[in-house]
Order: C-alpha cells, then sequence, then structure tokens
C-alpha cells in the first residue's frame, strides 16, 4: 500500500493553444503564445488554452478536476469539471498535464482575471492573467 500525499499543481499555464504532436522520442504538448497580459482595446474576445500540470493524484479512485476563471469583480466566466478515472486495481499515484480550450472567451473589463484549480474539492492554487484595456489611454 502507497503512503498517503496530496495532489499538487506543477503548472498552470494560459495560452492562445496547446497541441499534443507527434515527435521522433513520442508526443509532446506544444504551448504556442502564453499569455501573461493582454493589451487591447476592450471588449476583446481571446481564445484561451488553459494547461495544468499535476503530480500525486490517487487514481485508485476516482478525482474530479475543477477549473474556474473569473473576472476582476469575481463573477465566474467559465467552469468545467474533468473526470480522472483510471481503471487500476491497486493503490497508485500519478502524474499528468491536460488542457481546456475556452472558446469565445470576451474579456470585457480591465484588471486581474483569475483562473483557480481544484481536484477533489481542495482548492490547489491558481494563476492570473492582467488584462489593461488601451482604449482608456
Amino acid at each position: 500500500m502507497n503512503e498517503a500525499r496530496n495532489p499538487s499543481i506543477r503548472f498552470v499555464v494560459l495560452s492562445e493553444d496547446a497541441n499534443v504532436l507527434r515527435t521522433i522520442d513520442g508526443q509532446k504538448t506544444f504551448i504556442f503564445n502564453p499569455l501573461i497580459l493582454i493589451k487591447k482595446p476592450l471588449p476583446y474576445k481571446q481564445p484561451l488554452t488553459i494547461s495544468v500540470g499535476f503530480d500525486d493524484v490517487d487514481v485508485s479512485r476516482s478525482n474530479v478536476i475543477r477549473i474556474e476563471l473569473n473576472d476582476p469583480s469575481g463573477i465566474q466566466l467559465f467552469s468545467t469539471v474533468q473526470v480522472l478515472n483510471e481503471d487500476i486495481e491497486e493503490d497508485s499515484f500519478i502524474q499528468g498535464a491536460f488542457g481546456v480550450d475556452v472558446e469565445d472567451l470576451v474579456f470585457r473589463k480591465a484588471g486581474k482575471y483569475t483562473v483557480t484549480i481544484f481536484i477533489n474539492d481542495v482548492h490547489l492554487g491558481n494563476q492570473f492573467l492582467n488584462v489593461y484595456d488601451t482604449s482608456e489611454v
């Protein structure tokens, strides 16, 4: 039996796109144009990919991964739930990564947008995206 571990987030990357591509060494994940900030006249429509890496997830049971995106006022713009359910009979822990596409996302307010990650309703981390309205300059 494996020791008790707590899941952790290894990375959260916000980008314009991410794809898994075949290479000589196998499959690799490529992240295209990571986003740290957006400087555009608002409102601005931007597709967004949220890539999440995790570690120490017990796959001997079903796990629920939830991602939320809130605007600077705390209003939820996007939420999704992914169920990680590997068919493994013994205690086992894995690491992995996945991405979620948020299509037709419209940034209407300047400020700090927050992506929050939960596994089994435990808050594991946040990532932020600063949005600046250049029409206000």
